[in-house]
């Protein structure tokens, strides 16, 4: 019998199905999981099982999640996370974008996520201070949270366990040190069967996120119509979200109540109108169908758009897609955030023929006879040797009429311009209400031209851009010294990106907005702004791309930032 326990005793413990312990075991917090408090459970996100199956899996050591809003990206890898704690202890390594978001991950979701579970907090040391928000020493095994940019962080002692959140927003590489994914990656060479999980909403073709999903075994999430039983996966294309026409009202502006309380998804194969109370059943006979058969062996990749998401309506999808259709961005924040798609950019190459459309009957300093103008906007493009400066009247509808453009030799010039010049508008005279000056070149000499005309009563702003590709608002404010004095919120950083979209493609190729410019207008005008594309690079990236000097546009570019700053963004 002592013999018996003994062997008993010896015995290895058989790590059980993770779905099975996951949902007898653990629980989140309202604090945690404020929509979803109590007992763990995938009855309402049955996508999660097969990758929470994967945690006991030795044989894949790759997963990559490219999963949309509310689709609980972050909450499964902290599930997987806590069977590996009990289960598979070694030395784990959480990547987040910075350190100050990995102490929030810490602070409120990760340690009240432990506290809450006492299968978790038996393995917490008794010493507090090796229990940090970073560095947390569990019975047997650590885990540490760095952000992707501390290259020494990332660089250090090897890891068998790696988890890489919100992937798309980590450090990129430079000069000096690889990415901050693959810096990551390399911690795990010297386990024999590690594990690394690497999430994220995607934003660009191309990016190393998106570029690591294609590699994998590309699975998508089948689910079957309720009516026909036809196989499909749930994306947004042509007449698949579906809502009332109704809900458009004469003036062609969408009612979005009436679009949430009308939408639906209709069924790829027969029409059938699959509404909200559908998709519960829908996703739990649904399953993952690998679409890549030449994976790398042991390596998973999984998509999943925010269509999935129990807590996300069809009604919800179409009036994000309308709102975002009136932003800046916001159809790439869309096709990111809730389609986990990367954003596509169309090709944008402006021809004369797209000028020529633009053409009104009309003559510099003055605009068409009944416009009524709101506010009169100067734009300017700063060079080592002269300045070019655009002047556009905009109206209350976004209607905008170039009145004016020139070049002169500096800075001072370009003040005396904004001080003095006037224009005839609807009978009488109207002075330039803003002006936004890029400071590229010569900033503190710019800084001190904007302080001058301030002094004379001219509002003169300066700028710089930001070819950042991922920028969470397109424009923003910081502060700007001179001296030893320190002006807040004075410097206006935009993003070139979106705003060489907004004139390029938006106003003047697909003439979303009215953007006009007089028949009288000279080739040198238009000359330049014909010499920027979207162009394909040698690493298949679309990449904007000057061919001559554009300064005009660049002009033109930031009188449109001042028009979305000044509306609300």
């Amino acid at each position: 019998m002592l013999g018996h326990n003994l062997l008993d005793a010896l015995k290895i413990k058989k790590p059980p199905s993770v779905v099975k312990w996951v949902e007898e075991t653990l629980q989140f917090s309202s604090r945690v999981s404020p929509n979803e408090p109590g007992g763990v459970s995938t009855r309402r996100r049955p996508y999660m099982r097969e990758p929470l199956e994967n945690t006991r899996d030795s044989t894949i050591t790759d997963e990559i999640f490219c999963w949309g809003a509310q689709a609980a990206k972050t909450a499964l890898a902290m599930i997987k996370l806590a069977y590996l704690i009990e289960w598979r202890p070694g030395p784990t390594l959480w990547v987040v974008p910075t350190e100050s978001f990995g102490r929030s991950w810490s602070e409120t979701r990760w340690q009240p996520f432990v506290e809450v579970n006492p299968i978790l907090a038996a393995h917490k040391p008794d010493d507090s201070d090796r229990y940090k928000l970073l560095e947390m020493q569990y019975d047997r095994m650590n885990l540490t949270v760095v952000g992707s940019n501390s290259p020494s962080a990332l660089a250090s002692r090897p890891i068998a366990y790696l988890f890489c959140d919100e992937v798309c927003k980590f450090a990129p590489a430079s000069k000096n040190e690889a990415s901050a994914l693959a810096l990551a990656k390399q911690r795990t060479k010297t386990f024999p069967a590690p594990k690394r999980v690497r999430s994220s909403t995607p934003t660009i073709l191309n990016d190393e996120f998106w570029d690591d999903y294609l590699l994998g075994d590309q699975r998508r999430y089948h689910v079957c119509c309720p009516d026909c039983r036809g196989e499909f996966v749930f994306e947004m294309q042509q007449d698949t979200l579906i809502w009332s026409d109704q809900a458009k009202g004469k003036d062609g502006r969408w009612d979005l109540n009436k679009v949430y309380e009308t939408a639906y998804y209709r069924c790829p194969h027969c029409g059938f109108s699959i509404r909200d109370d559908h998709k519960a059943g829908m996703l739990l006979g649904g399953g993952w169908i690998p679409q890549n058969s030449d994976a790398e062996r042991g390596t998973r990749s999984y998509h999943l758009s925010s269509f999935y998401s129990p807590d996300v309506t069809f009604g919800r999808l179409a009036v994000e897609f309308l709102k975002a259709k009136k932003t800046l961005g916001g159809l790439r924040d869309f096709r990111n955030g809730w389609l986990a798609l990367p954003y596509i950019e169309s090709g944008s190459e402006v021809s004369h023929t797209h000028l020529t459309l633009r053409q009104a009957e009309y003559d510099l300093g003055t605009v068409p006879d009944g416009i009524v103008v709101q506010d009169i906007v100067l734009g300017a493009d700063v060079q080592q040797a002269f300045v070019n400066y655009v002047v556009r009247a905009f109206c209350e509808n976004g209607n905008s009429f170039l009145l004016s453009y020139g070049r002169v030799s500096g800075v001072d010039d370009l003040v005396e311009i904004g001080c003095t010049s006037s224009y005839r508008i609807g009978g009488a005279d109207r002075k330039i209400d803003i002006g936004l000056v890029d400071s590229g070149y010569l900033p503190e000499h710019v800084y001190r031209a904007c302080l001058a005309a301030m002094r004379r009563g001219f509002r003169l702003v300066p700028s710089k851009g930001s070819g950042e590709k991922f920028l969470t608002r397109p424009v923003r404010s910081t502060d700007i010294h001179i001296g030893k004095t320190t002006y807040h919120d004075s410097l206006i950083i935009y993003s070139d990106n979106d705003f060489k979209r907004l004139l390029y493609i938006e106003s003047i190729k697909n003439q979303n907005s009215k953007w006009w410019i007089p028949r009288t207008v000279g080739s040198d005008y238009t000359e330049e702004m014909l010499r920027e594309h979207l162009v394909t690079d040698k690493l298949d990236r679309v990449v904007w791309k000057r061919f001559g000097a554009n300064h005009y546009a660049d002009a033109e570019k930031l009188c449109l930032v001042v028009r979305y700053q000044s509306r609300g963004g």
